[in-house]
């Protein structure tokens, strides 16, 4: 990894041929800016600014690249629209001072000839609203899960640890819930992986129908038949009250497959985190301890610490 003064100097020169060029924490969702004084280089949050102000919205973008960048040590592209301008943002990770932050090249490429294969026109023919739109739901199709339409892991990954450090900074609670289809392998074993798709695909429905979405709430597919769902500002008394309306809606609910009607159950593990630190892997970990000890116990309920 590159020294600060090293990094610094590279910066001054990409400014030349981008048209914004800064730094960025994306677990605080806050540019950095970097100050040299007598060769002692500091790093501190701008004032009042948060990294998404740059597009004229008030919540952080869905599709964070410069978490991604920090996540798997590489470097990301994407397109954004603001005012009908189109941005090329380019992220790279980089260490300053010891932390893990994001430099983010932003590049108004309107008038320019997208790469073929991406747009392929003229980003100054197109029309505003519809290219918005676009670019809107490209950047959401990379979080989504393509069978279930829930997020994905990778919104996990960049998500859930914004969400943590956002609780402890606020001195707030939050609660994970890692939840699995009970005998789930039954299911693909007696009636073949279409309809194992289907019932995926409606539980994650009855899901996300049993959040609060509109208070920072959401559904994520784990992996397989496991799902996590985060549950902003909420204690563990309230969010055992969450995961116990799923869990009897799921129980109720006649499923309609090609195959017929179908019931199944799901296993429920619950973390909640009030105020302390803690990483994302070590909140899985305690939540899916607890998925297990659900199943252990004769699945179909919800345990928590």
């Amino acid at each position: 990894m590159q020294d600060t003064q090293e990094i610094i100097n590279e910066m001054k020169t990409l400014k030349k041929y981008f048209n914004n060029v800064r730094v960025v924490d994306p677990l605080c969702k806050s540019v950095v800016q970097i100050k040299d004084v007598h060769g002692d280089v500091s790093l501190e949050k701008q004032m009042q600014s948060s990294c998404y102000d740059f597009w004229g919205i008030n919540q952080s973008c869905l599709n964070c690249i410069s978490m991604r960048a920090i996540n798997e040590n590489d470097t990301f592209v994407k397109f954004e629209e603001v005012k009908e301008r189109v941005f090329m943002i380019t992220a790279m990770p980089v260490k300053l001072n010891g932390r893990c932050l994001a430099i983010e090249l932003l590049k108004d490429i309107t008038n320019q000839r997208i790469v073929d294969g991406i747009l392929n026109m003229e980003v100054q023919n197109i029309d505003a609203i519809l290219l918005h739109k676009s670019i809107a739901r490209l950047n959401e199709m990379v979080m989504r899960d393509a069978l279930t339409k829930v997020y994905n892991r990778q919104y996990i990954n960049e998500k859930l640890p914004t969400n943590i450090i956002k609780a402890y900074l606020e001195k707030e609670c939050l609660s994970v819930i890692m939840i699995d289809i009970d005998y789930f392998k039954k299911v693909n074993d007696n009636y073949g992986h279409v309809v194992g798709d289907e019932i995926l695909q409606m539980f994650a429905q009855t899901l996300e129908k049993n959040i609060r979405q509109d208070h920072g709430d959401w559904v994520a597919r784990y992996g397989g038949e496991e799902f996590l769902i985060c549950l902003a500002h909420c204690c563990k008394e309230a969010a055992v009250d969450t995961a116990e309306r799923i869990r009897q809606a799921v129980e109720a609910e006649q499923y309609q497959t090609t195959a017929g009607m179908l019931a199944i159950t799901a296993s429920f593990g619950i973390q909640t985190m009030v105020g302390q630190e803690m990483d994302m892997i070590e909140l899985i970990r305690l939540a899916d301890k607890h998925l297990y000890a659900a199943k252990q116990s004769g699945r179909n309920r919800v345990v928590t610490e």
